[in-house]
């Protein structure tokens, strides 16, 4: 993994393209072996033993990766696919829904889309997830929206702007969201809408989160297992949440960082943004305003 980007770095060879290690000084290449502290001879391994049985602090990581040399990202900071796989339900992927249903767009040069509905506090179904080409992908979401019976839909306002401004204000359904790195900016681990602009600012790292909890609470309930729904998965365990420290302040910045296919996390993220509008009751068409939400309205009661 990068130390910078917290990107996996690609393995294997030129023969299958996937990529090599090249230095960046020509010449300057040398070996390295894979050590840990256990090879000390100046470290007690009882002392390791008891750290790893009871971390210091409770940071099992630091022992993982300082004392032995392994990598290490707990639960709490990273989706396991076991994880993901665990909220498969036994129903397929629908094909229309009668029920008022709400959808998150992640747009690139391939829009994931995850379409599912509100079912009580806090707790979600995706009833499907489709990827769409950018050719005819803001058509395609149109007839998505009609097909599923979209009443609340927040889509990616970047990389695509113009065209996303566009969609969204002749659906009047639909709101662009736009990621803030500032807790303050829509309330910690919440958003806030402009209905004149019709933009959602949101908190990236609270909504990551949010995200992350349903999953390893059994809260988002996903469609059974099928090939797709491994990729979600696998999009889901793409980024983990890091924390950096100011230099100066010492002061600690938690973020989730990751590879680039993790378009599905992003989807869902803002498909329960718009999920949260829609009144709980199974077939309502009632959607709130869009306001903001904090922690202690995610709440369980």
């Amino acid at each position: 993994m990068c130390v910078k980007c917290g990107r996996d770095l690609p393995v294997g060879n030129e023969a299958d393209g996937t990529g090599k290690w090249v230095a960046r000084k020509a010449g300057a290449e040398m070996a390295g072996w894979h050590m840990s502290q256990l090879l000390s001879g100046y470290v007690d391994p009882m002392d390791i033993v008891k750290e790893y049985a009871d971390p210091p602090g409770g940071n099992l990581g630091d022992v993982m990766r300082l004392r032995l040399g392994l990598p290490y990202t707990a639960k709490e900071e990273q989706l396991r696919a076991g994880m993901v796989e665990e909220c498969c339900g036994v129903e397929p992927m629908w094909e229309r829904s009668s029920d008022s249903c709400a959808m998150g767009v992640d747009v690139g040069k391939t829009f994931h889309v995850v379409v599912g509905r509100r079912t009580g506090r806090e707790r979600f179904e995706v009833v499907k997830l489709v990827r769409l080409g950018l050719d005819t992908g803001w058509n395609d979401l149109h007839d998505l929206a009609r097909r599923f019976n979209v009443v609340s839909a927040v889509v990616d306002i970047r990389p695509y702007e113009d065209a996303a401004r566009k969609w969204v204000h002749a659906h009047g359904f639909a709101w662009m969201c736009e990621y803030s790195e500032n807790a303050l900016t829509g309330g910690m681990n919440g958003y806030v809408g402009d209905d004149r602009t019709r933009v959602v600012k949101a908190y990236r790292t609270g909504m990551c989160d949010r995200t992350h909890r349903a999953v390893g609470e059994r809260r988002l309930v996903l469609p059974r297992m099928c090939d797709e729904v491994k990729l979600y998965a696998k999009h889901l365990c793409a980024i983990a949440k890091v924390a950096t420290k100011d230099a100066r302040s010492g002061v600690l910045t938690y973020r989730y960082v990751g590879g680039n296919d993790d378009h599905y996390y992003h989807a869902t993220n803002y498909f329960m943004i718009a999920a949260s509008r829609i009144a709980e009751a199974a077939g309502s068409r009632r959607v709130g305003p869009m306001t903001a939400i904090h922690e202690y309205d995610l709440m369980e009661v």
